[in-house]
């Protein structure tokens, strides 16, 4: 094998660990604090500690043709042990729900279409909870946005920004 196959092979490797790594990091997080139990928890009503939203802004309208958007918010002093992320589109009854590692969350390509289209043209509100388990699950912090998708597509003279 020549040099270039090697280096070909040993980055790959390394993309394929970090992938994996990811993964277990996603996995473990939902399978050590209930997303149920948050649920049960949340009161939306109630004051819980600011995470401002880094992106997108408050209010963005998006083109249906974007590409999963990436939504980061700002992470607290003391971070929490897991994000719980909660997607209320208006008009329905429950969220859907996701978690997070990071201060941040990209919704899988299979989830955003189906973001999108339950959300085209109405309003949607994104709610991301920062979660502990210790001493007892706790929510320390709270960030929300909301956005609407549009159904005019990216060359419409609106765009994101």
């Amino acid at each position: 094998m020549g040099l270039m196959r090697v280096a070909e092979i040993t980055a790959w490797i390394g993309r394929a660990t970090v992938c994996v790594a990811l993964a277990l990091a996603a996995a473990s997080c939902s399978r050590r604090i209930s997303v149920d139990q948050v649920v049960a928890l949340y009161h939306p009503e109630a004051r819980y500690p600011a995470a401002g939203f880094r992106e997108p802004r408050d209010g963005t309208v998006l083109p249906p043709d974007l590409a999963p958007l990436t939504f980061a918010w700002e992470q607290p002093a003391a971070p929490p042990q897991c994000w719980v992320i909660l997607l209320e589109f208006e008009g329905t009854a429950r969220p859907r729900s996701f978690t997070s590692e990071r201060a941040e969350w990209t919704p899988q390509p299979g989830d955003w279409e189906q973001i999108k289209k339950a959300s085209l043209g109405r309003p949607a509100r994104l709610t991301v909870l920062g979660v502990r388990e210790q001493p007892s699950l706790q929510i320390v912090c709270r960030a929300r946005v909301g956005f609407t998708p549009s159904p005019d597509p990216v060359g419409a003279p609106i765009f994101y920004r």
